[in-house]
Parts: structure tokens; sequence; C-alpha cells
């Protein structure tokens, strides 16, 4: 329904002098506000022109990776240089973890996690960790 009503709305990638830039023809009039885009629609016009370059950039010009692009719901993207600070980073800024079965690396990330949240250290720390998925998950987790 909103492709239809907005049909002849076009976005081009432009390469100009110092980088890139979106084009924006036949724009809906509501994502501006006196001449101006309203921020969270440059936001996530932002993260789309990320997520492009990203996946040009880093995946496919790469014959050394076999990784996913970013999560599409994150609106700042991270690197971490390696497993250990990112799941670290995870805990340090997270309230809990939710974990869907995946493959040898989510394994890891689950002992990771596992490990830190069983140490004595930390037994009075309240932070959930909870597995789940379809029934189809209950072997990875098993």
């Amino acid at each position: 329904m909103l492709l239809e009503r907005y049909q002849d709305f076009e976005i081009y990638v432009r390469q100009v002098e110092r980088g890139i830039k979106l084009e924006l023809r036949n724009a809906p009039a509501s994502a501006f506000v006196d001449g101006q885009m309203i921020k969270g629609i440059h936001e996530h016009l932002f993260s789309v022109l990320r997520d492009v370059v990203f996946v040009h950039e880093e995946i496919n010009n790469n014959p050394n990776i076999d990784a996913e692009a970013p999560n599409s719901i994150v609106n700042n993207l991270t690197v971490f240089p390696d497993i250990e600070k990112r799941l670290e980073g995870f805990v340090r800024v997270g309230h809990g973890v939710v974990v869907f079965a995946g493959g040898v690396g989510t394994a890891e990330e689950i002992l990771y996690l596992l490990g830190l949240l069983l140490h004595p250290d930390n037994s009075e720390m309240p932070f959930p960790l909870i597995m789940t998925g379809p029934e189809s998950a209950r072997a990875y987790f098993a």
C-alpha cells in the first residue's frame, strides 16, 4: 500500500567529489518541515545508505569474508576488534540477552555469557539470558 501511494518517489545514490550523496525525487511532502527533512527520516535514509555501502565494500568486495549484513534495526553500527569485546559490550550496556538458535558463533556467545553469569562475583547480578526459537531449534539448545 505504501509503495502504491508513492509510486513516483525515487532515491538515487550519486558519487560526489568527497563521497556519496542521496538524491531524492518526488519525496513525500510530509517528510519535510520548513524545507528541512525530518531528523528521524534522515536517520533512516542514512541507515539504508550505510547498509548498502557496508554490504558493497565490506562483504561483496572482500573475498576473505562469509559474514552477514548489519542488523536492520541498528541505527549506529559499532565494530569491535573481536568477539570477546563485542560480548563484553553487550553485557555492559544490556539489560539481558535473547538468543535465537544459530551456528558456532552463537554457541560461543552462549558459553561466554554462561561463564560470566555463573562466576561467583556475578551471582547477585540480575541479567536474564533467554534462549528461544521455534520447535525446530530445540535440538540446537539441547
